[in-house]
């Protein structure tokens, strides 16, 4: 008697956790990606303007020796 009847709420409730466990992690891995674009977009830029500073440096006969 009762063998096995009380465990679908279980499976489902497993399986809702899961799919939420799922979401979580999609929605922590879109934010990592944007932060990490974000982040190299600032970099380049920074080496863009660093190499507009050299290349005006070494036609203006100044050096400067700024860390990126």
């Amino acid at each position: 008697m009762g063998h096995g009847g009380g465990t679908g709420g279980t499976g489902e409730k497993m399986k809702e956790g899961a799919a939420k466990s799922v979401e979580k992690g999609k929605a922590t891995v879109d934010n990592s990606a944007r932060t990490a674009a974000r982040v190299a977009s600032e970099t380049g830029q920074k080496i863009k303007e660093k190499v507009k500073r050299t290349l005006s440096d070494h036609k203006t006969g100044t050096e400067t020796h700024d860390e990126l």
